[in-house]
């Protein structure tokens, strides 16, 4: 006769769910990646934004050089048929620069 702790079917030793610590490891760490991967994407559209924004900046900076250097290359008389260096909001308040549906660049000049 056979012992019966010789005839279990259980040979090897026992499972102890190293896989299913490993599955759970491996899902951490490519969540992790996927989320450091999402927040430097973020940053990315974020910055170009940004940028955009300080090109604008500066293209109404220029153009609101050029406005001054073009009325004050102009002769006396037009300038104060024109409303004259100060207190002149027609000429120098709020002037557009570039309007469309996401943005408006103005520009003010204080005398």
């Amino acid at each position: 006769m056979i012992p019966k702790a010789a005839s279990s079917n259980h040979s090897g030793p026992a499972r102890t769910g190293f896989f299913l610590v490993l599955v759970l490891v491996v899902i951490a760490v490519s969540t992790m990646a996927v989320y450091s991967f999402t927040e430097l994407m973020v940053a990315a559209d974020e910055t170009s934004y940004l940028s955009a924004d300080l090109v604008q900046a500066r293209v109404t900076a220029d153009s609101a050089i050029e406005m001054v250097k073009l009325f004050l290359a102009s002769p006396p008389l037009d300038r104060d048929a024109g409303g004259g260096l100060y207190n002149n909001p027609n000429l120098f308040q709020a002037v557009p620069v570039a309007a469309d549906e996401f943005s408006t660049s103005n520009f003010s000049i204080i005398a």
